[in-house]
């Protein structure tokens, strides 16, 4: 893709832009522990957001600071991540923001004092939002690497589509953080695209089909669940067994079908999408075949545990014979 040349008009409206949108959030949503989730991350988090100021990609560069405040205010609020999610109360979160900024302009976590329940607990919680927060970033850097050939407009909605879409899996908010775009003045085109996607985590099986169809007819929506299920699919090795068969299943039976609808329908991103397409389908083949010899496992387990079922009750035959023939 050839390099893209940012006009000086449109680097101005960004800078204007950006600018803008912080100080109509305000400093508090900005307030960062750097000590928590995101020194694991700084990395990856500095690379996406210097291609974001390097591209001019507005919503993008206010979404990526949002998003390393919230995970930092996960950490220090001890957000649940279990199965049993609360929603997030962005009104509270906001009013508890104003609060602390109105005591200080930056927060400094005491060591002793601030960690309530020890720092074992607290690492816990790091260690959990710094991977969430890694991962999230590392969607964004996929797709920057795959140099997808789409307008910077475009990028820009895609980018901050998927920032928000891995967040709200974690932070869930109500209406899926409908606040987070009406408080924030985000591009509906982002709230738009997470509405759709999202609604591949509760899907009925009978309803997938019809979902998935409409996901493909979107093309910045394929593009975040394909990337998102070649990211998953890469961890197939850490799941149950079970698991994986599921995600497998799912990714024959709906992913690899989207991906030829998207080399037939999408001529711009056929390459992007053959790229995607090939590294799901050498990763499922390869948990194919671990499954595999599971399975064959789990069988020789089972005949054994059948044989000696078999043996088993032998024995007791045997020793019921004994005691009837030596019976008093």
């Amino acid at each position: 893709m050839e390099e893209r040349i940012i006009e000086e008009s449109q680097r101005r409206a960004y800078e204007d832009g950006l600018e803008s949108a912080l100080n109509f959030i305000g400093k508090s949503a900005f307030l960062y522990e750097d000590l928590m989730v995101f020194a694991q991350v700084e990395k990856v988090y500095r690379s996406v957001e210097a291609y974001c100021e390097q591209n001019a990609l507005l919503q993008s560069a206010i979404v990526i600071r949002l998003l390393r405040g919230l995970y930092d205010r996960a950490v220090r609020e001890r957000m649940p991540y279990d199965a049993a999610y609360i929603e997030v109360d962005l009104d509270k979160i906001m009013e508890k923001q104003e609060a602390e900024s109105s005591k200080s302009e930056s927060l400094k976590v005491d060591s002793e004092g601030s960690r309530e329940g020890g720092s074992e607990k607290m690492d816990e919680y790091q260690s959990f939002y710094s991977y969430r927060f890694g991962h999230t970033l590392s969607l964004c850097r996929m797709l920057i690497d795959l140099q997808v050939p789409i307008s910077l407009d475009e990028e820009d909605i895609l980018l901050a589509s998927t920032m928000c879409y891995d967040m709200l899996k974690v932070i869930p908010m109500e209406n899926m953080g409908e606040k987070l775009f009406t408080r924030y003045q985000l591009d509906m085109r982002i709230y738009d695209i997470i509405k759709l996607i999202s609604r591949q985590w509760n899907a009925k099986e009978v309803d997938k089909e019809v979902l998935y169809q409409q996901i493909q007819k979107d093309k910045l929506a394929l593009l975040i669940v394909l990337t998102s299920r070649g990211d998953l699919v890469q961890q197939l090795y850490g799941m149950t067994i079970w698991k994986a068969r599921e995600y497998v299943h799912d990714t024959r039976v709906y992913f690899l079908p989207m991906c030829h609808y998207a080399k037939q329908h999408y001529g711009d991103i056929f390459m992007v999408v053959n790229i995607l397409m090939e590294k799901i389908r050498c990763l499922i083949e390869v948990t194919d075949i671990l499954t595999s010899r599971y399975q064959q496992r789990e069988m020789a387990l089972m005949n054994e545990m059948l044989s000696l079922q078999e043996e088993n009750a032998r024995f007791r035959g045997m020793i019921t014979k004994l005691e009837g023939e030596y019976m008093i």
